[in-house]
């Protein structure tokens, strides 16, 4: 499923509330391109979580995943956002004219993560990530 696309040539912040579905294989984002996706999570295997390096990924107020030096596999992905997370994803996205972020990856049929929020920021914005990340952790309370 496809819920919404983004302008291509943006590099963003995402916020939100989500877990990996009850499916063995989901994905966050992706694009109308097979070639992007971004933190894919599947069960048993050690493939790239994200189409290309260059990521910053936090989980629940704490940095993640951040290549090369604190890489993570599908099988991380899936493991440790089984249940509700916090994330923040600061990534570059189908950057090539002509493709848009999308929500989901329909063009391969991988179901979304279950996501209860989502805030998108331009890169450059002021607003601190640890302020946004309390804000809706305040909400959810996930974690202390």
């Amino acid at each position: 499923m496809v819920l919404g696309t983004l302008a291509h040539d943006v590099d963003r912040k995402y916020f939100g509330a989500v877990t990996a579905s009850v499916s063995s294989f989901c994905v966050l984002f992706g694009s109308n391109s097979t070639a992007d996706y971004e933190l894919l999570a599947q069960s048993g295997n050690t493939g790239a979580i994200f189409d290309g390096g260059g990521a910053i990924v936090n989980r629940n107020g704490s940095q993640w995943y951040n290549a090369p030096t604190l890489n993570k596999n599908r099988d991380d992905v899936w493991t440790d956002f089984s249940s509700q997370s916090i994330v923040m994803v600061d990534h570059a996205l189908a950057t090539v004219t002509g493709r848009t972020t999308q929500l989901g990856y329909a063009n391969n049929g991988i179901p979304m993560f279950h996501m209860q929020e989502l805030i998108i920021y331009p890169t450059g914005t002021s607003h601190a990530v640890s302020d946004i990340e309390d804000a809706i952790n305040s909400y959810f309370q996930v974690y202390t």
